[in-house]
């Protein structure tokens, strides 16, 4: 649905470009439409690879946190 959205929208400024990119977001679609009913099992790879990315970046986010919270701010 994004890229459609996005499909429209570059396409709704009548330029050439635009409508480069339209088509290229269209072609898109179809081909991420066709990889996720093809293969069910890329959507439960990209979950599992996403959920340790975002796990991960919470940790840093955490311990910067915790750093600048307890060090005072000249020594960051």
């Amino acid at each position: 649905m994004f890229y459609v959205l996005m499909g429209m929208v570059s396409w709704s400024f009548n330029t050439l470009l635009g409508m480069i990119a339209s088509i290229a977001l269209g072609s898109l679609a179809i081909v991420n439409t066709y990889v996720l009913c093809r293969y069910p099992g890329y959507r439960k790879a990209l979950k599992e690879i996403s959920d340790e990315e975002e796990k991960k970046l919470k940790r840093e986010g955490r311990k910067a946190m915790w750093r600048h919270a307890v060090v005072p701010w000249w020594e960051v």
